[in-house]
């Protein structure tokens, strides 16, 4: 969990262009565009969450008036057939046809904002997610820690302390990520949640995999996740997860998850997971994005190689700039320089439409991280209910929203 002090973000609107290439389909709806290239369709199962599509090679770009946007996504599979694909909204529709179109890029613009939530109150945080979803913000993250050891030796990598000790205290309440995100989900319509960071390497494969597909399909694609190789050697120990190669194996859990959700008989064979053919159902109604954290080389690497975007931490503006210049010559090293792919961070200053929209065209950054309610003290009092959440809270985002949000779209 990296903790932002004063955090700020923006909401969701891509462009799609198209033009002529077998296996790449363009569709469109009244509320969502979508580029897509199938590899191969051996089912089609309809109902509310699920489309049944076994594979999908590249999808480009979705943009929907909603802010709903899917990552970047490419398959080694390309026996696409030609075609073209029509998506509705709730990705419950799907029409081949024989029309053939280009690959279709997409034209970033404006920034997303997500909310950070750590260190609220467990209970409020359905009652804010309805907030946000109400005022425009285009998500929420969620922060995660599995304990706080009482003889806590490994130091917190952000901490301003000279012991290196965190910045909370042992009672702070870390509600577990995907059960809060479940919930959250089913007050909300638009509203995007990931985690930020999600510690993956100590969790089991399978576990992880299931709690994150269903998540997925109670929110119609709502969800992305945010993961990190951790810090806390405790939570590694109390798990029997080894430490030492828990970047390592967060990079290869990245590939298996995304072998796991595919739907249908799935299996994986890497160095540190194994995973004979099963099924896992329900699997994802689309592709979930998986942002990389962390700002360390290995990290930054990682995110380049293997993830659909990044998320650091709350940086002045030359440090932002410091890492993501990296994490762009990383792409670059990869191939993947024109990829759809995320840069999410927090900037240390005073939050105006004018720094966001000079950090999109400057640094490129398409996310930022944001706490509306952080110049006020709002969370004195228990706040049980949806209105009195509102009376604390709802002044904040509504400003914030109006002031900044808006004025970046």
């Amino acid at each position: 969990m990296r903790v932002l002090a004063f955090l700020l973000a923006a909401v969701d609107v891509s462009s799609v262009e198209s033009g002529a290439k077998s296996g790449i389909g363009s569709g469109e709806h009244d509320r969502l565009h979508i580029g897509i290239g199938v590899g191969s369709c051996d089912r089609l199962r309809k109902g509310r969450s699920e489309f049944g599509i076994q594979r999908v090679s590249s999808i480009r770009s979705v943009e929907g008036h909603d802010g709903n946007r899917s990552a970047t996504f490419d398959e080694d599979d390309r026996n696409s057939f030609g075609g073209s694909v029509r998506v509705v909204h709730d990705l419950t529709e799907w029409q081949m046809g024989g029309v053939e179109s280009s690959p279709v890029r997409s034209t970033r613009s404006h920034m997303k904002f997500w909310c950070a939530t750590a260190f609220m109150k467990t209970k409020q945080l359905v009652h804010i997610a309805q907030l946000l979803d109400e005022a425009g913000y285009h998500g929420l993250m969620v922060s995660d820690h599995l304990v706080y050891p009482k003889n806590l030796q490994s130091k917190y990598p952000y901490s301003p302390h000279p012991d290196g000790r965190p910045i909370w205290e042992p009672e702070t309440a870390w509600p577990d990520p995907w059960v809060l995100i479940g919930a959250m989900t089913s007050v909300t319509t638009h509203l995007n949640f990931t985690t930020n960071i999600y510690v993956a390497g100590h969790r089991p494969l399978l576990q992880l995999a299931k709690e994150i597909a269903t998540a997925a399909v109670l929110s119609d694609g709502r969800v992305a996740l945010g993961a990190g190789a951790g810090w806390m050697k405790e939570e590694f120990d109390l798990q029997g997860q080894d430490f030492s190669n828990r970047g390592k194996r967060l990079t290869e859990m990245i590939e298996a998850l995304r072998a796991l959700w595919a739907g249908g008989w799935v299996e994986f064979h890497g160095e540190y997971y194994d995973v004979p053919p099963v099924t896992m159902e329900p699997s994802p109604p689309k592709r979930v994005p998986i942002y990389v954290g962390g700002h360390t080389d290995a990290a930054l690497r990682r995110a380049a190689k293997v993830g659909d975007g990044w998320i650091g931490n709350a940086y002045p503006w030359e440090e932002a700039e410091v890492h993501i210049t990296k994490l762009k010559g990383y792409l670059r090293e990869y191939g993947r320089d024109n990829d759809d792919f995320e840069i999410i961070c927090g900037l240390y200053a005073m939050p105006t439409a004018d720094l966001y929209k000079r950090a999109e065209e400057e640094l490129g950054m398409t996310g930022t991280l944001c706490m509306p309610w952080a110049l006020g003290n709002p969370s004195a009092g228990d706040h049980a209910g949806l209105a009195e959440m509102s009376a604390a809270y709802k002044p904040f985002i509504d400003d914030f929203a109006t002031n900044v949000v808006s004025k970046c779209q």
